[in-house]
């Protein structure tokens, strides 16, 4: 109950912690008293919707400011990849104002996770490892730093990614952060599991978001075409360039696909 919480937060407070994590139902009087205890402690104050991403973010995160607050942390449950991308432009758009942290809890979350750095994330949050992750989406420091080298990330990296279902095996986001690193590349790549039906969505995400390209695979690749401004001269599209809001689409596989059988006859008219 609050009254147990409450002196709980107090005892931990008496230790003078770095930061104190304290739920939005913590009274803002109680919040005062605690920074009294140990003023140089930073509270951050965070709220959790377990059901859902709510489209008033800005509403919750009006709810719970305090001026004893040095941190806000909003965590909801991610429906769809859409909810997760509308977390992000969430943090993209307050994280200049606030020391914010935004992500979406599920499957559908975890590239809120790892994407936040670049949004504007004041921290990224992560298991010490498999055996002691608390939820089963949790990634593990190692995961974020080997395989994402998400220290290195800022608001001034490049996002890219790939869409499609299931990508959960793809090793996309492997090769590509490696390769990145390897070269000095300021860029992120995430894996967003996407439906048909969310296509239009995504292409209007994406432009807020800044992305700057996006691998397609089945079964996006045909269903993508319908969707774009320019008349193609293929039906299936595997990779799309952003530059200012103009989406430029692309089919590689057909050109490495020629590019092998031409070395060993020519297709000229077959």
């Amino acid at each position: 109950n609050e009254c147990e919480r409450f002196v709980l937060l107090k005892k931990l407070m008496l230790l003078r912690p770095d930061y104190l994590d304290v739920e939005a139902i913590v009274s803002t009087d109680n919040i005062a008293f605690l920074q009294q205890i140990s003023p140089a402690t930073k509270i951050i104050r965070s709220i959790h919707d377990f059901s859902e991403t709510p489209f008033s973010l800005d509403a919750m995160l009006d709810s719970i400011l305090h001026p004893s607050v040095s941190i806000y942390k909003i965590s909801t449950q991610a429906r769809s990849i859409i909810d997760a991308l509308q977390m992000m432009i969430w943090v993209k758009r307050n994280a200049a104002k606030y020391n914010i942290v935004g992500h979406c809890m599920g499957e559908n979350g975890v590239c809120s996770r790892i994407a936040g750095a670049v949004m504007g994330n004041y921290f990224v949050y992560a298991a010490c490892d498999h055996d002691h992750s608390i939820l089963p989406c949790h990634l593990t420091i190692d995961e974020l730093n080997q395989v994402y080298h998400i220290r290195k990330k800022s608001t001034s990296s490049h996002l890219y990614a790939l869409i499609g279902d299931p990508v959960d095996r793809s090793l996309g986001h492997v090769f590509h952060n490696k390769y990145f690193n390897q070269h000095n590349i300021n860029a992120l790549y995430v894996k967003l599991r996407l439906q048909s039906n969310e296509l239009s969505d995504l292409l209007v995400y994406i432009k807020q978001l800044d992305f700057k390209g996006v691998s397609v695979t089945m079964p996006l690749k045909r269903a993508i075409v319908t969707l774009l401004d320019d008349e193609l001269d293929f039906n299936s599209v595997n990779t799309l360039k952003l530059n200012k809001n103009i989406i430029t689409a692309a089919n590689t596989d057909g050109i490495a696909a020629i590019n092998v059988i031409e070395q060993y006859l020519d297709v000229y008219k077959k």
